[in-house]
């Protein structure tokens, strides 16, 4: 029968190694220049239905594009702080919310810009400012799913989810079963973990933000074994 501990931390290692490190600046990079060329390609697009929102606005001659700018100009900024944020570990709540906010207002001016251009309600017209409507959405989605599969989530998040799971119990030997004289070597022995154990368990905390030091006690490994063995995972 495997020990569940084992069974935990293999599953947690395997999610961490299926992710690609966020530490690297070349996959930051990456990834901010993914998100740069979507939300371009959405300010392309949808720049006819936030010139037009300019007009609603009654801004005279060229401040008609202050709308286009602050809508898909904040979009940039928002989704660079929150991929930065992620990035480092940090949360980036106020971020998303800046996010969803500008989306839904981008999605807002593109659908009434298509619907107020048309004489009738068809089908086609309808069909047309969704598909308007999706340009920021498939933005702020497309941000969303490659920080998810590219960047690891925060450790204090990971944290959290690490207590939800249920823990198996330690296992404690009867004091009547440990004979009186060699019962400190006894003890120590079961303070140690595995080898084995003790490396998936330390890549396991190690993820969740804990120290060398307090891993090494936990494992009761020393602190040079838990190092080499994080750092030969990663």
């Amino acid at each position: 029968m495997s020990d569940p501990r084992i069974d935990d931390g293999m599953e947690h290692a395997h999610a961490l190694a299926s992710r690609i490190p966020a530490d690297r600046r070349g996959l930051v990079a990456f990834v901010t220049t993914l998100v740069v060329v979507l939300a371009v390609t959405s300010f392309v697009a949808g720049l006819p239905g936030l010139l037009e929102a300019g007009s609603w606005a009654l801004l005279p001659g060229a401040l008609v594009v202050a709308p286009a700018i602050l809508l898909d100009g904040g979009l940039v900024v928002f989704s660079l702080v929150a991929v930065v944020r992620r990035a480092r570990g940090e949360g980036a709540a106020f971020a998303w919310f800046m996010v969803v906010c500008l989306t839904s207002a981008s999605v807002a001016v593109q659908v009434i810009h298509v619907l107020g251009a048309a004489e009738t309600a068809s089908a086609q017209v309808v069909a047309g400012a969704v598909i308007a409507g999706s340009f920021p959405a498939l933005v702020f989605a497309a941000t969303h799913a490659i920080l998810d599969l590219a960047i690891a989530p925060s450790p204090r998040k990971q944290r959290a989810a690490a207590k939800r799971k249920p823990r198996a119990a330690a296992v404690v030997a009867p004091r009547n079963l440990v004979p009186a004289a060699p019962r400190k070597v006894a003890v120590a022995v079961l303070s140690k973990m595995p080898k084995e154990e003790a490396k998936l368990r330390a890549i396991e905390l190690h993820a969740s933000g804990e120290s060398y030091g307090a891993i090494a006690r936990e494992t009761g490994w020393t602190r040079p074994a838990v190092t080499q063995w994080i750092q030969s995972a990663t």
